[in-house]
């Protein structure tokens, strides 16, 4: 299973985070690290691509970091077991009016088949022109359903492999992300400027 961390920067110094599992193929220990690498990539690309119009011009999407994760019975944790290696993204977004600060965001939840196994996914970067009053525009939720579509198609590999997104939890767990539900209005989320705390 590949973990994917997707770094991004809020105008102003911010650093902000989604993270992502992806449950590799049989076989894939035969796979070269690019292939992975760059499937994943354009994964990444094409989702964020959908919220071109909703997204500050200025806020950036760095790059994609993936490392391969394994169960440790012993430990009873998710432990790094190799890095596949990391990529810059190529995301540009058109949004003009003001940003939100970067503590609102706008948020999906990835369900799974799993009692309370869920993952909560915050977009920073909002326009006020997304919203009014805290409640996503018509187009913007198309936009973020269109994002959550793209997060359940599995990510293409040659020889008809397929990645498929999945959720772990703390008791070593791997569940299938069935649906997704978008938020009806902004969330909040916890941020600190980077270098600022641990």
């Amino acid at each position: 299973m590949i973990k994917v961390v997707v770094d991004q920067t809020y105008p102003g110094g911010w650093s902000c985070q989604n993270v992502f599992y992806w449950l590799l193929p049989e076989g894939s220990d035969e796979m070269a690290d690019s292939t992975v690498l760059g499937a994943v990539t354009n994964k990444i690309e094409a989702m964020w691509e959908e919220l071109e119009l909703f997204m500050k011009s200025t806020y950036t999407m760095d790059s994609v970091s993936i490392v391969v994760v394994e169960w440790d019975e012993t430990e009873g944790k998710w432990e790094t077991v190799r890095t596949v290696g990391s990529y810059p993204l190529d995301v540009t977004f058109a949004g003009t009016t003001d940003l939100m600060p970067p503590y609102v965001t706008a948020f999906l939840t990835g369900f799974t088949n799993g009692i309370k196994t869920r993952a909560r996914k915050s977009l920073s970067g909002i326009v006020e022109g997304a919203q009014a009053i805290g409640v996503p525009g018509g187009g913007t939720l198309t936009a973020l359903g269109l994002w959550a579509a793209e997060w359940l198609v599995d990510v293409v590999l040659p020889d008809n492999n397929e990645l498929q997104a999945v959720v772990v939890n703390k008791l070593g767990q791997i569940w299938n992300v069935v649906s997704v539900v978008l938020g009806d209005r902004l969330g909040t989320q916890n941020t600190r400027k980077f270098g600022i705390g641990d």
